[in-house]
């Protein structure tokens, strides 16, 4: 055999020796090795997280803990909302211990609250002026996210529509209380005076009582009995302030 045919066969003998090492190394690679130096055992396949509990399951507690959450919202959305409306956002503060909650929705698909607080902010001539604001916030259970459907600064509107407040309110009203129980009795009050309304521009004026002022309407009863229902807005500042004062007794 030549020279030639000596270097041909070494070739290939160096060429099967590199294979054979490499398939030995992928087989040790591929063993189980000696596990972590503690000796724990691995976790077992079906030790998966404990899945989500049905809402019915949770109990009025999450209830109060939604409301809870409830306040932050609205008190983000209005601090966020009522800037535009300042002489001065730069001096705004929004006192956390007088914003309140009340859950106004509670269904399988939404959950809504009216939060309320008060915004104190330098007016035009660097005095503090306090006024009151209102959000309506409502949580969609299926995206968990809290969306403001309705901002009110001194019930002036500010954002959204009582339109979708209605709608919330009819959501509201359409579940039913569950069976044995009853509402408790409402709380009687005297009537009110009957005094006279002046709307905002002054030109005209009536002569009724205050039944109700809820979602930025007042509803009046006249002398004949009928009622009626009318924007907070349409209403004169005096009248504004009547109701603000009678809200805080």
């Amino acid at each position: 055999m030549g020279r030639i045919g000596l270097l041909l066969w070494a070739l290939v003998f160096v060429l099967v020796g590199s294979l054979f090492s490499a398939l030995l190394f992928v087989i040790g690679c591929g063993s189980p090795g000696p596990g972590p130096a503690t000796g724990a055992p691995a976790p077992a396949a079906d030790s998966a997280a404990p899945e989500t509990q049905p809402r019915e399951q949770l109990g009025e507690e999450t209830a109060e803990q939604l409301r809870s959450g409830s306040r932050a919202a609205g008190a983000a959305f209005a601090e966020r909302l009522l800037a535009d409306r300042l002489r001065s956002p730069t001096s705004a503060e929004y006192p956390w211990d007088l914003v309140r909650s009340r859950i106004m929705c509670d269904t399988d698909d939404y959950f809504g609250c009216v939060v309320t607080g008060v915004v104190d902010a330098d007016n035009a001539f660097g005095a503090k002026v306090r006024e009151p604001w209102k959000v309506v916030v409502v949580l969609d259970r299926t995206n968990e996210n809290w969306v403001p459907i309705f901002v009110s600064l001194s019930d002036q509107l500010v954002f959204g529509s009582l339109k979708a407040v209605e709608e919330l309110e009819q959501m509201a009203a359409a579940t039913e209380p569950e069976a044995g129980l009853e509402p408790p009795p409402a709380k009687e009050r005297p009537e009110p005076e009957l005094r006279t309304w002046t709307d905002d521009t002054g030109q005209f004026q009536l002569e009724a009582r205050f039944v109700s002022a809820t979602m930025g309407r007042i509803k009046l009863r006249k002398e004949d009995g009928s009622e009626i229902s009318l924007p907070m807005e349409r209403l004169s500042e005096s009248d504004r302030e009547w109701l603000r004062k009678r809200a805080r007794n």
